[in-house]
Order: C-alpha cells, then structure tokens, then sequence
C-alpha cells in the first residue's frame, strides 16, 4: 500500500534533436529522435529508451492543421530481472484548429506493445478543447486514452517550465499500462484573482500486474491572489477515490495546501508551502495523515507570478 513510508523520488532525463524541412508553402516534414534515462530512488525499476518518429503535417488554413505521426520507442531496463524490455510503436493521426473562442487538438490512431514475443494492441485517441466563455472564464475538457507507463506518466504531467502537478499520484511499476482519462475543469482570472474548478476519471489497466489496475475519480478547487505586485498567496483542496477492484481495496484520500510566493528580484522567488494529506482505505494498513511544509528558492527565467506548486 502506498503511504509516506515507500513514497520515493524519481529523476527523469531526455534529450535529444528535432530536425524540420519546409515541404512547398503548406507542408512541412519533422524527424526527431530522444534518448531518456529514469532513475528511482528506491526501487530497481531505472531505465533507458531511446525514441524516434516523423511527423509530415500540413496547414489547412492560417488557423489550422493536420499532421501524420508515426513513433518507435524501445525500453531497456537496467535490472532485467525487475521487468522484461520491450518495444512500443505508434502511429497517428493530429488535427488542430483555433476560433476565435475556441481550440481544439485531436488524436487519433493505434500503439503496439512487442513483449518477449508477445504482441498487444491498443488505440490511441486524445481529445483536448478549450472555450472562453467570457473574457475572465474559459472552460476546458480533456480525454483519452493510450499505452502509458510510470516514467511517460510522470513525464507528461510536468508543465511547462518543469513545475509537477500536485500530487502526482504514480505508482511505481516496469509493467506498461493502458490509460483512460476525462477531466472537466473551469477557470476564471481577473487581474488579481483566480478560481480553478475540475473534475476528473481515470482508468489504469496493466500489461501484466492486475493488482494494480484502478480505477480513480478527483475533485480540485483552488483560489489564489495577487496580494501586492510581488506576493502571491494560493489555497488548494482535492478530494480522490482509488478503487483496486483486483487487489479489493477502496482509497479515499483529502490533501489541502496553502502556498505563499514572494517574487524577491523580479527572477529569484522564495515560496513557502504548507500540505495536509489524509487517507481513509478498506485496508488499514494504507491508512495515513500526514502534514509536511517547504520552503522553496527558485531561479525562473521570467518574472511574474510563479503558481506556487
């Protein structure tokens, strides 16, 4: 069960060269290729992959476009005997356009899993729409699904400017899995002060590890505002249920956060943050509270409010 007690860290690296050619007036033709490296702090699950693909895309308009994407990834991990190497190939389809209210961006295609001989298949679809609804309020739907693992999960929640979203509840694993996921969230900003509201479902189906198939529904408020021109100070609530219908176990888990953020020199920002986490679970074992407080120094290459995380 995971509490405090086997929480662990993990370092993701990747890099790589992006290579694009103009195709005419329209087209353009991207090659890429990325090589990463994950490392635990704990477990023996550190791995390497190495990933290549193209992407031919052309523009339908000054607002809109569509691209052909193919990718081949192999990952090999450093322990074999904590998880056996694979090879994960993706083809799709991407569509995005941009109204003057409204964005759109579309997926669509199929992933296969090559695993000590074995082959699986699963679709690729992801969905992302956003919609001013007046100048101060913008509503947003996100959805899909597509073969994941542990490090690509942790890797595509980042944000821009390397912030992790809170509570990136991951839970440590070799074995790929396919995930289903549909999020509504609202948010309205004016000058000074923000709302954020959503709510989300996921479903995670292992490769192999059936115990760890879930099943997770969330509900995040948070508020913030601008105090003066450079102290921030934001709140933040979150609700989650975890159901492990396999491993018969049913998490249900409150955290609250207070986070204040003091933009020192227009670059250096000193942010103190102050978390309660609580669980109730049908197994007493996963049971836990805990309160934990930082204080963070940052360096960012811009000023502005820095979204405390």
């Amino acid at each position: 069960a995971s509490t405090p007690d086997n929480r662990e860290n993990i370092n993701y690296f990747t890099t790589g060269p992006d290579f694009t050619a103009r195709l005419g007036s329209a087209g353009s033709l991207t090659l890429f290729g990325r090589y990463s490296a994950t490392a635990f702090e704990e477990s023996n699950f550190d791995d390497e992959r190495l990933l290549g693909g193209l992407s031919f895309a052309r523009e339908l308009s000054a607002r809109s476009n569509v691209s052909l994407n193919a990718t081949a990834e192999r990952v090999e991990f450093d322990d074999e005997t904590a998880g056996s190497n694979y090879d994960r190939q993706s083809a799709f389809l991407r569509y995005e356009i941009e109204g003057a209210r409204t964005t759109l961006a579309a997926e669509a295609g199929v992933s296969e899993i090559h695993d000590n001989g074995e082959t699986s298949s699963s679709p690729l679809f992801e969905l992302d729409v956003s919609r001013n609804l007046t100048q101060r309020s913008e509503l947003t739907f996100s959805g899909g699904i597509r073969s994941s693992d542990a490090s690509t999960a942790l890797r595509n929640g980042i944000e821009s400017g390397g912030e992790v979203p809170d509570g990136p509840d991951q839970v440590s694993s070799t074995d790929p899995f396919d995930t289903t996921h549909a999020t509504l969230g609202w948010r309205y900003a004016s000058l000074r002060t923000q709302f954020e509201l959503s709510a989300g479902y996921e479903k995670d189906e292992y490769e192999s590890s059936s115990l760890l198939d879930r099943d997770r529904k969330s509900f995040t408020a948070s508020a913030s505002r601008q105090l003066t021109p450079r102290l921030e100070l934001r709140a933040q609530g979150s609700i989650n249920n975890s159901d492990y219908d396999s491993a018969n176990q049913d998490d249900d888990e409150t955290q609250l956060g207070l986070y204040l953020s003091w933009n020192a020199t227009g670059r250096f920002f000193v942010e103190l943050e102050v978390e309660d986490f609580s669980r109730d679970s049908s197994n007493d074992l996963s049971e836990y509270d805990e309160t934990r407080a930082f204080l963070r120094f940052a360096w960012r290459s811009s000023g502005g409010a820095s979204g405390a995380r």
